[in-house]
């Protein structure tokens, strides 16, 4: 789990009665609450129920809900992290390692609709979240930036402008579109093109136009 995730949650006096079990049954009903609700729609209530626990015992490992979502979410972004890193570390040329991971990107979202929909209505409400989302955006970038130094890619970015100006805007793209996609319930049509999109864009802005 992340350590930004991990500082949201409540931490007990008496370690003794923490159990990860409890913990995993809550964190599970609401992802089931989150397949049938918007996160506004969800109350702890029918967590802990679904859970078969109390409602103190919610609070007993979560703040709030939304610090909840950002602890379900953790996981996946540990996933995309490191399927990012694998991608772009691969042997292949730069342009089509990009491509792979951007498309994977569309993938492992449509494939966690609900919960990034949950999470960003979090980010939304939540101060705490929304710095734990920030943090996350901050390590996808640091993971392009790192790994564009360390294999040489070709740049063709504008020094004035700079390679790391240009992946946060370009990961800020990201979010928007694939919020867009998620919140539509896109068909895989539609994420085909999604991920064209966001392949065209992001090499274009850092390779340059392909040349047939």
């Amino acid at each position: 789990m992340s350590a930004d995730v991990t500082s949201l949650a409540r931490r007990s006096p008496r370690p003794q009665l923490r159990s990860e079990s409890r913990r995993a049954n809550l964190l599970t009903a609401l992802e089931n609450e989150l397949r049938h609700h918007t996160l506004a729609e969800v109350s702890i209530s029918a967590v802990t129920r679904g859970a078969g626990l109390g409602r103190s015992a919610f609070y007993f490992y979560f703040p709030s809900k939304h610090a909840a979502v950002a602890d379900l979410l953790s996981g996946v972004y540990d996933e995309l992290s490191d399927l990012a890193s694998d991608l772009l570390l691969g042997r292949g040329v730069p342009r089509d390692n990009f491509a792979d991971a951007l498309r994977h990107t569309v993938a492992i979202w449509r494939q966690h609709r609900l919960l990034f929909c949950a999470m960003l209505d979090a980010v939304a409400a939540d101060p705490g979240v929304a710095k734990v989302w920030t943090r996350w955006i901050a390590m996808f970038e640091d993971v392009v930036v790192r790994v564009a130094d360390e294999q040489a890619w070709p740049i063709v970015i504008p020094s004035e402008i700079g390679l790391r100006r240009t992946v946060t805007g370009l990961l800020a793209m990201n979010t928007s579109v694939l919020e867009a996609h998620v919140r539509s319930d896109g068909d895989h049509a539609e994420a085909r093109l999604v991920g064209d999109l966001l392949v065209h864009v992001w090499t274009s802005a850092l390779f340059g136009q392909e040349h047939s």
